[in-house]
Parts: C-alpha cells; structure tokens; sequence
C-alpha cells in the first residue's frame, strides 16, 4: 500500500464511464486552505524516540536500522500524518467542515490520522487495542500540543461494548475507521460499521479510507499475490508460503503450527480485502449514503489507478451493477452520510 502512496500522482480523473447511469455525488469546491502546520525538527524526533520506546519496542533492532525499517519509522513517524493533514482532511471538508465537530476514531494506532484531524475538529476519540500503539499516539498529542484528543485502550472483545457504553447514539459527527476493516472478521466488520452509524447524528458523516477491495485482483496489501483477496481462508493459509513478503508466511506458519483456528485468527488480522457485500449488510442500500467515492483530487493525488481498478469499473458498466462507484477503487475510500 505505501508503495502505491509514492508514486508520482497522476492527473485526477471523471468519475468513471461505468457509472455514468447512477447519481453521483457533487461536493462543492472549498477554498484553498494553507497547509497545515509541519512538524519540527524537535516535534519529528520526539516522536520518533516515543515510538521506538513504545510501539517498535520489541521490532528486530537491525531490521529497524535497515533501510526497509527506516521506510517504516518515517511512515509511521510523519509521512501518514502528512497523509491525513494533506489529503484526507481536505477531502473530508469538501462535504462538511470540521471545525466544531465530534470524531471518533476506531482503530487509530499510534494516531498519525488522530493527530491530523485534531488539527481542524473540536474533539477526537481514539479507542485501539494495542497498548504500545497507544502510547506512541499519546506522545504524539504531547509533540504536538494537542489537548483536544481523549485516546481509550479497550480488549478486542470488548471494543464495539466500550464504545457504545462511552458515547450516546446520535451524539457524532463523524466517525473514522482508516486503514481498520480489512482486519476484522467479517461479522466484527458489520457489527462496526452498524456501531459507527448508530453513533452519528442525522447527517453525519461515516469516513473509511484505505481499505483493501476483494474484487480487485491483485493483493498489495497482505500477501502481494495475484487473486489472494479472493481465496477462501483455507485455501490462503495453504497458499502463504508463495507469498514473496517473507515475514507473512513465516508467521502464518507459525499460528498453524498451533492450530488451524490460530492460523484463521492470524490471516484475519494481517488482512483481508472488502467489498460493498459488507456494506449493504450493515446499512442496507449505499446509492443514497456515499457522497464522496474516492475519485475526487484529494483521494486521487495519493495514488494512481491501477489496470485490476480499470477492468472492474468496466465490468460495473456491463453487468450494470448498482452499486456506488466509490466500490471500485482498489483502496476503497469514501464518505457515506447518516439521512437526515
């Protein structure tokens, strides 16, 4: 996924031909907003020392000073901070300002989008179930003076109750799952989304971003493999070892030698693809919800369409599905609106 973050952007385009027959969204042009504050020198190592103390705790020393491994920090550090600040905040504000508003985010790691949406909202919740994590996400806020970000620690049993126990229905403007679902079972992925909707107030907005599609073809997220989104679970776990990312099959075949149940549990949480099929369980038909579809500049500068992304949208077009076209991105990015 990062890979595809690097590449040089490519001009934005019209919402696809394929869907030319449904609605599409139009949100209004907002003017140029400056960019948001950059990080210190002094900001970027605070940071980067919190997160070595905290969340690559117990990562392989010499990976760490690889060069692979300095890819990481910095992608961790500032580069998907810069991410959300540049590209994601904008693109939500094209449909709702967020100055005043309410966040919550599920899944927020050591709080790169956190601390990018703190910027502009009033308040965000950031709930995780990764301690270290946590932790680097609440020195992160210390970096950066922000006051305005309440981080919770819940079991991954007990995220979706903690939640809902902690905040009324009805009492969000937004609700952000980035970069989360493709690491959930699929009952855990539309028992979240259907929480998430409940949490919003008529009119608010559900943001998902960077989620890996199923009906693409290729796997650049998990396995790096052609068809592996598509494969039963079985058959995945039999097939990782072709997988050319070395660290994937070694530790799936370290749950299996456990037992089967371990190894689901641990494909699970490397990470699967999505698709609408989860969507429309959750909050029934999506052609009235999705506002923003992914194909808008701010979505687009991050990455360049790829030829599995072209060859379904055409697909969309011949089999006339009705679906909104934000499900044909190979990372589907959107945003969907509670009616009002």
């Amino acid at each position: 996924m990062l890979s595809r973050l690097l590449r040089k952007p490519a001009p934005a385009p019209a919402v696809p031909a394929a869907t030319a027959a449904q609605p599409q969204p139009q949100p209004q042009p907002q003017p140029a907003r400056p960019l948001a504050p950059r990080l210190t020198q002094a900001q970027e190592r605070a940071i980067e020392q919190a997160l070595r103390e905290t969340y690559f705790r117990n990562w392989d020393r010499a990976y760490l000073d690889s060069p692979d491994g300095q890819r990481d920090i910095a992608a961790i550090t500032k580069n998907r901070y810069y991410t959300c600040l540049d590209h994601i905040v904008p693109w939500i504000e094209r449909v709702m300002p967020l100055k005043g508003k309410h966040v919550l985010e599920v899944g927020c790691g050591t709080g790169s989008s956190t601390s990018g949406i703190a910027h502009s909202a009033a308040h965000v919740h950031g709930y995780d179930i990764d301690a270290e994590g946590l932790e680097g996400a609440k020195a992160r806020a210390r970096a950066l003076n922000q006051t305005n970000i309440t981080f919770h620690l819940t079991s991954p049993t007990g995220l979706l109750t903690t939640i809902t126990n902690n905040h009324l229905a009805g009492s969000l403007d937004v609700t952000l799952l980035y970069a989360v679902l493709e690491h959930q079972h699929v009952q855990e992925r539309i028992d979240t989304l259907q929480t998430c909707w409940n949490l919003l107030r008529p009119g608010g907005l559900l943001v998902v971003v960077e989620t890996p599609n199923r009906l693409t073809y290729f796997d650049g997220h998990t396995a790096m493999l052609p068809f592996y989104h598509m494969l039963p679970a079985e058959l995945a776990i039999m097939y990782a070892p072709r997988s050319p990312r070395a660290a994937f099959p070694q530790s799936i075949a370290e749950a299996a030698a456990k037992s089967h149940d371990e190894a689901l549990e641990r494909l699970a949480r490397w990470g699967r693809g999505v698709s609408y099929h989860e969507f429309e369980l959750a909050l029934g038909d999506l052609n009235p919800l999705v506002v923003a579809h992914g194909y808008e500049p701010e979505v687009h500068s991050l990455c360049q369409p790829t030829p599995d992304q072209s060859h379904l949208q055409a697909y969309w077009k011949e089999a006339n599905i009705n679906v909104p076209v934000a499900f044909t991105r190979a990372d589907l990015t959107m945003i969907l609106r509670k009616p009002a």
